[in-house]
Order: C-alpha cells, then structure tokens, then sequence
C-alpha cells in the first residue's frame, strides 16, 4: 500500500465537479416536482397552473442549482485548501 498526502485541491476543478453534481441531482428531483404539480392541483382551480409550474421548475431548477453549486464548490475548495494547509495535508492509502 502507498502513502500519499494531499496538501491541495483544483478549486475550479471541485467547484465543476460540485456543480454537474448539484445539476444532474436537481434534475431529478425536478422530475418529481413536474409529476407531483401537475397531480395534485385540484381541478377547476387555476387550470394548467401545476403543469406549468412543473415544467418551469424542469427548466429553472437545475440552472439555479448548478449556479449555487458552483459558487457553494469554490467556497468549500478554498475551506478544504486552507484546512488542509493548517494541519499540512491528508494522508491517503492507495493500493497498487
């Protein structure tokens, strides 16, 4: 087994990787939301207002996810490289 320390992260790098996570996830729960308002507006009341709220959030949701994202992954890279400089890396077992 191989010892090697990470002393730093890629910050753009991390903050991609969190905003394709945020992203890809808020699609699904999009998904769910599109089903769930477009199932439970009562009939009569406001017709076609759960379909299109469904649809705007397919649209909007992830777009806005993947910004928060983004900007939650620059923030938390430069966290865990300050971290990480404070108590001089974190080692990691890596089996050959």
């Amino acid at each position: 087994m191989k010892t090697l320390t990470l002393k730093s992260i890629d910050v753009i790098k991390f903050a991609l990787f969190s905003a394709i996570f945020f992203f890809l996830t808020s699609l699904i729960v999009a998904i769910f939301l599109l089903l769930g308002l477009s199932t439970f507006i009562p009939r009569g009341q406001l017709p076609g207002l759960g379909v299109a709220m469904g649809n705007f959030s397919v649209i909007i949701l992830p777009i806005v996810y993947a910004i928060f994202g983004f900007i939650g992954g620059l923030i938390g890279g430069a966290l865990i490289n300050l971290v990480l400089s404070i108590i001089g890396g974190l080692p990691i077992n890596f089996k050959e």
